[in-house]
């Protein structure tokens, strides 16, 4: 960084939490340099090539998140006439921005188990879970095991069912795979993918946002994204069996079987991986 900087005495101001980790960082940067060294810290993101957000010293981690600027000293303000607020700010040429910089790292927001990315542009994760009720017919059951008398035909038995939300972030992403995601949306996972067994993972779709760049004042950057990929993870366990999206309660036989037409099975099965094998700035 070819930027004179200084940090200011009461800097580093650091939060520890259960599990999260925040500080703050306060610097003394020429007025001139304020927007290069936000760049610089923010990291810079170009058609073909980056430099990673910065890191906080010794938490390879943490790093910064956000850029706070303001005059170090309001009255230096050099005398101007300002007619037209989006052509002009207020002057302070030759002396010196206070420039706050904030660094975070959220320990629930990952995985150690995820593929490596790029530094800077770590891959994420977060579950949630709620709960599914499911309807059972009652022929093939029987009271208090396989020598009980048959449950009474035509009736409902209610089976509640864990179902979970998991959502897998990757950030600076290059170029999103647009048709990659229209092609694999809806369907279920043919092989163990992240440590869930087959057909148990629901690929919902993704939610797709453009990140700001360095400068703070482009706009969004045309050339990278974030990518928030959504699974429903249904595992139904039941007899010292699991059974996943396909499988439906068959009443008849009192067991779990995978319906079957022409064309295939209720969802289609696919490979995931290549979701998360994206290039990153």
């Amino acid at each position: 960084m070819n930027i004179i900087f200084h940090e200011l005495a009461g800097s580093p101001i650091e939060e520890y939490l259960p599990s999260a980790f925040r500080a703050q960082r306060r610097f003394l940067v020429p007025w001139e340099d304020r927007e290069k060294f936000a760049q610089t810290v923010l990291g810079q993101v170009r058609e073909f090539g980056a430099i990673p957000a910065a890191s906080y010293p010794g938490k390879p981690g943490v790093v910064a998140r956000r850029v706070r600027i303001r005059p170090l000293e309001p009255a230096t303000l050099r005398p101007q006439m300002l007619r037209d607020p989006t052509a002009g700010l207020n002057d302070y040429s030759g002396s010196f921005a206070e420039v706050s910089v904030e660094y975070e790292w959220l320990a629930e927001d990952f995985r150690p188990d995820m593929p490596v990315q790029s530094p800077g542009s770590p891959l994420s994760y977060r579950i949630d879970c709620f709960e599914e009720v499911m309807e059972l017919a009652s022929e093939g059951w029987r009271w208090d095991g396989p020598s009980g008398p048959q449950l009474s035909a035509g009736g409902v038995l209610r089976k509640t069912v864990a179902v979970s939300e998991h959502w897998i972030t990757l950030r600076k992403v290059l170029r999103p795979p647009w048709s990659l995601i229209s092609e694999l949306q809806g369907k279920v996972n043919a092989g163990e993918f992240l440590g869930y067994l087959p057909e148990t993972l629901l690929f919902v779709g993704a939610r797709v946002s453009r990140l700001f760049p360095g400068t703070l004042d482009q706009g969004p950057s045309e050339f990278v994204w974030e990518i928030r990929y959504k699974f429903l993870e249904r595992a139904v366990k039941c007899q010292g069996q699991v059974y996943g999206w396909n499988h439906v309660y068959r009443g008849d036989a009192g067991s779990w079987s995978k319906p079957w037409s022409g064309g295939g099975f209720l969802y289609d099965l696919a490979d995931f991986t290549p979701l998360l094998s994206l290039e990153q700035a």
